[in-house]
């Protein structure tokens, strides 16, 4: 993952644990760091795979 991705990841996983560890926060409030997070590791692996 090039630097800027990184830290995206890190600072969406870290607000992704956060608003889970707040349990009063339903799950379509903590969707978008969530969804995120999914689109993130959906592109590593589709560049990786087409550079790698």
């Amino acid at each position: 993952m090039t630097t800027n991705r990184k830290q995206l990841h890190e600072k969406l996983w870290a607000a992704a644990e956060q608003l889970r560890a707040n349990g009063s926060l339903k799950l379509n409030e903590i969707s978008e760091p969530l969804l995120g997070l999914i689109f993130l590791k959906f592109a590593d692996v589709r560049f990786k795979r087409a550079n790698g």
